[in-house]
């Protein structure tokens, strides 16, 4: 036996070793395709392999220690192939080298442009799967021997004794709400009113009569806006007008937000856990949307209170009547303040009425949240005046494929193509088309919604000649939200007015005293190492599916599944975006810490039904 082990840790120091080497050679590797060409064919595959990669200062050499370390310390304390871990780690080592190469080439010629970038790329993938796969087992086994130490101890009920009389539990609330309002409050001072966003523009212009008020922004966003702009304008200031609206949407973000972890506190999850989830709202990201007038935070906010109301519910299989008649208040208010909202809520209160009792209740609250729906928006909307939304809004992963089509292979386009093309979007203008942005393309739909059957028709025909263009279109639209791959901020600050907004008289009595300042918090927190990666859609998208893992390795899942509805749903909502945006994700990341730390109460709850037994 003693011979085997050894014999077994012969080889298995070798192959830890060329792990590590394949880990940092794809965290060195520059994501670039190398130009040039060699005589040979072998000496062309040395050239550009070794003019793909770089390190600095001796970071190579520490990262291999690492990645050793790590590797024997995973295989050392478990050494079991696990399922989970392994989908994982392949899912985001192959998503994050292939959205890397849209997002610099706007195509996958960073895997695909010839036999050395297949070879280069296929390393670079290897090695990101090597990396991901004993994290995430690292992360397993530090869950197991914590919930091993902590709960079968008999740790966690003494210190749920312990918070239940402490000030912070008692006040944990109040608390967590100063501490939020009190790291926003400089950006929405300085920066005094606050930004107004294009389409928050657009809205004002529909509310003040100067555009025709459609449906294309929810109404409901555009009515809250409007009538804060009036109650300014009447006290003498379009300023306050915007700054009532950001001040608004700042209190309710923060008191729903600092709701969210007491809701996690009060169910056991310990408190430097809730001070970090408190912390995350601090972050300059969150400071800087608060100032922002514009539809996504105020929805993204109503989508986590949402999600808060469902809690207990899903937590117990139980519903009363006051949840029920939260839950369809707050689904009703999130459906209505976007016009998506309504795919994520639905969807989830069914969830809800299957998972929870008693069902005739819960199927009441769908059908009632319906019924309130399609009455505001099938009737009170149009009584009032509001024309419906152009359809060009949920079609731009198609409009972008045949834009795509047109560019790449125009040649082939036949005359009749063309024309069924040319009813529906503006031909000539569809070499305006932008990989990453579908308002080029979107903004040319004539109108005409009859010619759609004809156009969809092509479309199909389009996408049997050359499949691999509509792939190719879809994934260079939605690669954001995919990988960690592209840093956004929302908010940026402005020292001056513009749009409708600016005719209304709103201005920046700082000027530009602060802008500069406030400008480089926003540049820091885009560059610099590890808190950059807070300021990319990818990463969320990224930890809910960790999160999903890690509860399906224990068959928790369907114990969390309804609470994760809302947010699978928000991000294939980003799928279909116009752009790459970080503010379509908004609802995703504003629910994460909930997310996550129901993903460790479901886990600490199993522990410590594991330590009763015991």
């Amino acid at each position: 036996m003693g011979r085997f082990q050894n014999a077994r840790q012969a080889v298995n120091k070798p192959l830890h070793i060329i792990c590590a080497i394949l880990a940092v050679l794809a965290m060195h590797y520059k994501m670039e395709c190398i130009s040039g060409e060699r005589a040979s064919l072998i000496s062309n595959a040395l050239y550009k392999f070794y003019n793909s990669f770089e390190a600095f200062n001796f970071t190579d050499l520490f990262i291999l220690a690492a990645v050793y370390i790590l590797i024997s310390y995973v295989t050392g304390k478990d050494n079991r192939f696990d399922k989970g871990a392994f989908v994982c780690a392949a899912l985001f080592s192959v998503s994050y080298v292939v959205f890397s190469s849209y997002r610099k080439f706007d195509s996958a010629a960073l895997l695909l442009e010839d036999r050395s970038a297949m070879l280069i790329s296929g390393v670079s993938i290897v090695g990101y799967f090597v990396l991901f796969y004993y994290c995430l087992r690292l992360l397993e086994i530090c869950i197991d021997k914590y919930l091993k130490k902590e709960y079968l101890g008999g740790v966690l009920c003494a210190d749920r004794e312990k918070n239940a009389g402490s000030f912070f539990h008692k006040h944990f609330w109040a608390c967590g709400f100063i501490i939020i309002l009190i790291c926003w409050l400089p950006w929405l001072i300085f920066n005094y009113p606050g930004n107004v966003t294009p389409d928050a523009d657009s809205q004002l212009k529909q509310y003040f009569g100067q555009a025709v008020f459609t449906a294309h922004h929810p109404p409901l966003s555009t009515f809250i806006m409007g009538t804060l702009m009036s109650v300014g304008i009447r006290l003498g200031s379009a300023n306050l007008g915007v700054f009532l609206y950001n001040l608004l949407q700042s209190v309710l973000g923060a008191f729903i937000l600092s709701l969210s972890v007491k809701k996690l506190f009060d169910m056991g999850l310990r408190l430097k856990y809730c001070v970090l989830m408190l912390l995350f709202f601090c972050l300059p990201l969150w400071g800087s949307t608060s100032q922002l007038e514009g539809k996504d935070f105020l929805y993204s906010m109503i989508t986590v209170l949402f999600t808060i109301c469902m809690l207990e519910v899903v937590k117990t299989r139980q519903c009363s009547r006051k949840e029920a008649c939260t839950i369809v208040l707050t689904g009703v208010l999130a459906s209505l303040l976007r016009n998506n909202g309504i795919y994520a809520v639905l969807p989830t209160l069914a969830a809800l009425a299957l998972w929870g009792k008693p069902k005739k209740r819960l199927w009441f609250a769908v059908c009632i949240t319906l019924f309130m729906y399609c009455g505001v928006t099938m009737g009170a909307y149009p009584a009032m005046g509001i024309q419906s939304g152009s359809v060009k809004e949920v079609l731009s992963v198609p409009f972008m494929q045949t834009a795509r089509y047109v560019c790449t292979y125009g040649d082939e386009v036949t005359e009749h193509e063309r024309e069924v093309i040319d009813s529906v979007l503006d031909y000539s203008a569809l070499n305006k088309y932008t990989p990453k942005h579908a308002d080029s393309v979107k903004n040319t739909y004539r109108g005409d919604n009859s010619k759609l059957p004809e156009y969809f028709k092509v479309w199909f025909q389009m996408l049997l000649k050359h499949p691999a263009c509509y792939i190719a279109a879809f994934l260079n639209k939605s690669g954001a939200f995919m990988a960690p791959v592209y840093v956004d901020f929302q908010g940026a600050v402005t020292s001056t007015g513009s749009g409708f907004a600016a005719q209304l008289g709103v201005s920046y009595p700082f000027g530009g005293r602060f802008v500069n300042f406030f400008a480089d918090i926003q540049y820091a927190c885009m560059q610099l190492p590890v808190i950059k990666y807070f300021c990319m859609a990818g990463t969320y998208t990224w930890l809910l599916a960790v999160c999903v893992m890690l509860l399906a390795r224990r068959r928790l899942l369907k114990k969390a599944l309804v609470l994760f509805i809302p947010s699978f749903v928000n991000i294939l909502v980003c799928l279909a975006s116009p752009t790459w945006g970080l503010r379509y994700e908004m609802p995703v990341m504003l629910a994460m810490p909930l997310i996550i730390g129901y993903t460790g109460y479901l886990l600490t709850s199993e522990g410590d039904s594991a330590g009763q037994a015991v």
